[in-house]
């Protein structure tokens, strides 16, 4: 499969992607250990039953002091920096390991969009229709976008077809959050 047309892949959840995660993190434990960090595991492997792309994604927060260190610790350690995922905020690193592509979010404590990530893992969990939803939106969204022929559809498509489920469950995932702030205090 060409590296875009497995960008939009589907996999059916995997009970493996837990245990994929913890030995992940406790590699980037092991080189990050004289830094204060936090390490989470979010995206669809972190939610039981939701099927999705198979990324491992890792969200590592600090401080903004040691961000460039952090950063310098994942490039000597195999991960590649990419622009394209990133925003003002966060830094995107990726890398493949045994056919298995690992995604690092890297930005500064209590980051809203790492909250948010968070607390929509949490949400889902506790949620298990709503999850089931939303596995299946995201399995009609790569099927969508994989009949398409350019990259720049294919994305379309699928951001389009996820799009309302994200704008049905906002206003549940911010009410979530204000009653579970103290989850999400220095996060």
């Amino acid at each position: 499969m060409t590296s875009i047309r497995r960008k939009y892949s589907y996999e059916e959840y995997n009970n493996n992607y837990v245990s994929l995660y913890d030995e992940e993190s406790e590699k980037i434990k092991s080189y990050l250990s004289k830094i204060k960090f936090h390490i989470y595991h979010f995206g669809s492997t972190s939610i039981p039953g939701v099927g999705g792309k198979g990324v491992i994604d890792i969200y590592i927060s600090s401080s903004l002091d040691d961000i460039d260190s952090i950063s310098d610790k994942l490039l000597n350690n195999g991960y590649e920096f990419r622009k394209s995922g990133g925003d003002k905020d966060t830094k995107f690193y990726q890398r493949e390991f045994e056919d298995r592509r690992y995604h690092v979010h890297l930005t500064s404590f209590n980051n809203k969009r790492l909250i948010e990530a968070i607390a929509f893992r949490d949400f889902l969990t506790e949620n298990p229709l709503v999850a089931q939803q939303y596995s299946l939106i995201k399995k009609e969204a790569s099927t969508s976008a994989l009949k398409m022929h350019t990259k720049e559809e294919m994305k379309k498509v699928y951001m389009m077809t996820k799009t309302p489920f994200f704008e049905k469950v906002r206003r549940d995932l911010e009410a979530y959050i204000m009653l579970n702030k103290d989850k999400y205090i220095n996060i």
